[in-house]
């Protein structure tokens, strides 16, 4: 009994070496999307994402046929009875955070300070990050501050999740790049959104990290518009202390668009754009849209 146990003790050692040295093996040849996650049921720690990036369809003729390809795991969820509501901080609702990161290591500090001062429960908010292209030390920041709120005895988050992946985006300054740095930003936001949501959470909020302050009751109040897409009016404050409107990124059809689509030949190709000679002096801009009435600011709504 005594050398049977031992052999097997030997044996198991021996499979459990090889086992950690394979998924070593395929955590560093698999995928380089480098992540940290923190919650209150563990530490944060640096792990590496099995994510698969590269495409499992070998282009060499002479690859090893004989390596198993990797394991998928599959879950099936019926979310036909889930529903978000008006009243998601009552009925104890998850909200994600989403925001990509670049070179902000300066703003991190007030950001999660302004998410701390929210009123809804920090224990039903997710925080997922992408870290994207940085050259600073954004991420070592991000890893300081989140080890140092997840530590806290009270009124951590549910969740905070740190991702890293590089789109190569493009730092030219002038106009030419805006497109190729729009197309970076969605593909980015696209990879973030996959990477963190999960089946519990209710809500999806996208917060810029640059953002200098919103009403601690912002999650709320965009939850009673009820909308299925609701966007916030982002101003900026200018030096006279008015407000400028600066966001043309989002619009409404108006009753003059409408009706000039209906004289619009079928070959003709309607595109929004910057300048007043284009479609956009039609609609309804969300930076025109905003006024301050009984001290609550108006929201586009789809």
């Amino acid at each position: 009994m005594t050398s049977l146990a031992s052999g097997r003790v030997r044996h198991r050692i021996v499979v459990m070496c090889l086992l950690f040295t394979g998924i070593m093996v395929c955590l560093y040849k698999v995928s380089g999307d480098r992540l940290f996650s923190t919650s209150p049921f563990g530490g944060p720690k640096y792990q590496y994402s099995c994510h698969i990036t590269t495409s499992i369809i070998q282009e060499d003729d002479h690859a090893d046929t004989q390596q198993p390809p990797p394991l998928r795991k599959h879950n099936y969820m019926d979310l036909n009875s889930f529903n978000s509501t008006r009243l998601g901080k009552e009925v104890k609702e998850h909200v994600l955070v989403l925001t990509p990161v670049h070179n902000d290591e300066q703003y991190l500090d007030h950001y999660f300070q302004l998410l701390d001062k929210t009123s809804y429960p920090n224990h039903l908010l997710s925080i997922g990050l992408l870290v994207s292209d940085s050259t600073d030390d954004t991420l070592e920041k991000l890893y300081n501050i989140v080890h140092r709120l997840q530590s806290r005895w009270r009124n951590k988050f549910y969740e905070i999740d740190v991702y890293q992946k590089d789109f190569g985006l493009d730092e030219k300054p002038d106009d030419t790049s805006l497109n190729s740095k729009r197309a970076t930003l969605a593909r980015a936001k696209n990879f973030l959104l996959t990477a963190a949501l999960r089946e519990h959470h209710s809500w999806v909020a996208w917060v810029d990290v640059k953002l200098h302050s919103y009403p601690p009751s912002i999650f709320s109040d965009l939850m009673l518009v009820d909308g299925d897409v609701v966007v916030p009016n982002c101003l900026l404050k200018r030096r006279d202390d008015e407000f400028w409107g600066f966001d043309r990124n989002n619009w409404q059809e108006s009753d003059m668009s409408l009706e000039r689509q209906q004289n619009t030949a079928e070959h003709e190709v309607l595109m929004e754009g910057k300048s007043m000679d284009t479609r956009l002096i039609w609609l309804g801009l969300l930076t025109y849209l905003w006024k301050i009435t009984t001290n609550t600011r108006w929201a586009a709504i789809w």
